[in-house]
């Protein structure tokens, strides 16, 4: 990675290798500190390559069990919701 990728880039890297989907990481330089932003670059968020001395803290808002590879995902059908409900009217 360089320092010109995002923290999305990064979360994609993440996803390949732990099959923890970008949208459920949270991405933290210091416990307690603030949520790093999809958008921002490595160099705006200040991660340096190689650091070993501060590494990022990545909390998983759910568990995947099976690691499923970022090119093999399916595509969903959607829901119907309410459709056959009182809700729907």
């Amino acid at each position: 990675m360089s320092s010109t990728d995002t923290i999305k880039d990064l979360k994609i890297q993440l996803y390949k290798q732990t099959g923890q989907t970008p949208n459920d990481q949270l991405l933290y330089r210091e416990l307690g500190g603030s949520l790093l932003d999809s958008d921002s670059t490595l160099f705006d968020a200040r991660i340096e390559k190689n650091n070993s001395d501060q590494p990022l803290i990545l909390i998983a808002q759910s568990i995947s069990n099976v690691p499923v590879k970022y090119d093999e995902q399916q595509v969903r059908a959607p829901e119907r919701g309410f459709i056959d409900t009182a809700l729907a009217h």
